[in-house]
């Protein structure tokens, strides 16, 4: 097993831990649990307080968060060269239980995300209003769009009416815009009709990793068919959380 997860480290261009988690080999949980007991300090599985200087997606990406009451000081969840400095602190004679308690990643981002929880709604609901509020609709139309709409309605309504000309012209540019805009489509059908020759295979080390995310709701039906998708994909998983 160890050997199979070696092999896919080398061959990914990732960390160990990542290599024997993304492959499955053992279970996040099992060897999170397992690495505490090596240290010496305490595995949190479930909840925990984390303190004030807890920050997102800081903590989540850091893998480290500050713990408040009596007990360890941090929460950690380590991962590539953390977790070896946190393996040669242990070689060296360290003791760390009163210092640290270790977690998973994935609870690490679940209690994280749950303390932030109004910051990230906040985010997701205004960001876009509050760093580009001229691109945002949030505010509605303001009073200068709103009367530039109706001076120009009144005044294309006037053209049209004392002088017929005018209306034609706005016809024959309103036609000639719709055929660009159905040719431009026309065209792109074709295009995309071409065969194209397949690029050459990169190797599985230069591949950025990424995330697919899958809401579903009320679709258990699926739920066989999707994974078997997702796992049909040919691409170097490093992990996968179903919830």
């Amino acid at each position: 097993m160890l050997g199979e997860a070696a092999e896919l480290a080398v061959a990914q261009g990732v960390a160990p831990e990542a290599a024997l988690l993304g492959g499955g080999f053992i279970t996040e949980a099992f060897f999170y649990r397992s690495l505490a007991a090596y240290l010496g300090v305490a595995f949190i599985e479930k909840e925990a307080s984390l303190g004030t200087g807890t920050r997102y997606p800081h903590s989540i990406s850091a893998g480290i968060a500050p713990l408040c009451g009596p007990g360890p000081r941090w929460l950690v969840a380590p991962r590539g060269a953390t977790l070896g400095s946190l393996l040669r602190r242990r070689d060296e004679g360290e003791d760390m239980a009163d210092s640290l308690a270790i977690t998973t990643p994935t609870n690490m981002s679940r209690l994280v995300r749950a303390l932030a929880a109004p910051m990230i709604a906040r985010h997701a609901s205004l960001a876009l209003a509050i760093r580009y509020p001229q691109l945002s609709a949030r505010g509605g139309a303001t009073e200068a769009q709103c009367c530039a709409v109706i001076a120009a309605a009144a005044a294309i309504g006037l053209a049209c009416a004392l002088a017929p000309p005018i209306s034609a012209a706005l016809a024959i540019g309103a036609g000639v815009v719709f055929l660009a805009a159905i040719s431009l489509r026309l065209f792109a059908g074709a295009a995309s009709a071409t065969r194209v020759s397949r690029p050459p295979r990169i190797d599985d080390r230069q591949l950025p990793p990424y995330s697919i995310i899958v809401a579903l709701h009320k679709e258990a039906r699926i739920v066989r068919e999707l994974v078997a998708a997702l796992d049909a994909i040919d691409y170097p998983a490093l992990g996968s959380k179903l919830t």
